[in-house]
């Protein structure tokens, strides 16, 4: 079977993603490519909350990839966003302004055992980086919590989390204006 779509988001008048693979049901495996090539989110003003300030200088671009095989799906994706402005007062009393984000995700998945792989995990904005990898694994077996209350598997969690040395004034010139503390003096 392939796989062919494409579409937009919250009416814009162009397709702005697409969806392209195939799958043998049979033989189950299969690959998906999905693509937001880069666009500025003034082509979906209508959908996006009033807190995203002048959406027209703010680009977009993303892409995830899924590949099965043998009971294993591996799946790796990013996504760019550049020129990010909001206004929400539970974040900073004033805008943060041009702000460029981004995340990297590989990792797989093995349904059967319950497993999920992570092999990269990063985010990053400006130049502070963050990684996370390690595994995350629902073994058979159950859990009684001291209350009585009972989940059905042991969680197993090993995970690495990392930020990568960087001078301290690249750290703070990570952070956005609107998100540091400012001092007034007074006389």
């Amino acid at each position: 079977m392939t796989i062919d779509l494409y579409g937009s988001y919250g009416g814009a008048r162009e397709d702005l993603w697409t969806a392209k693979g195939h799958a043998d049901f049979d033989r189950q495996e299969g690959a998906l490519a999905l693509r937001a090539e880069q666009f500025s989110l003034d082509k979906i003003a209508d959908v996006l909350p009033k807190a995203v300030l002048a959406p027209a200088n703010t680009k977009l671009d993303a892409a995830f990839d899924l590949a099965w095989s043998a009971g294993v799906v591996h799946f790796g994706g990013d996504l760019a966003a550049v020129g990010v402005s909001v206004q929400n007062d539970a974040l900073a009393s004033g805008p943060v302004e041009d702000v460029s984000v981004g995340l990297a995700l590989r990792g797989t998945l093995v349904p059967a055992a319950r497993r999920i792989e992570l092999e990269r995990v990063e985010a990053r904005v400006r130049d502070l980086t963050a990684r996370l990898t390690g595994t995350i694994e629902l073994p058979s077996g159950s859990y009684r919590f001291g209350n009585g209350r009972k989940i059905p598997f042991v969680p197993k969690v090993e995970l690495t989390f990392a930020v990568p040395r960087l001078p301290c004034a690249k750290l703070l010139a990570s952070i956005p204006a609107a998100l540091t503390p400012s001092s007034t003096a007074s006389s």
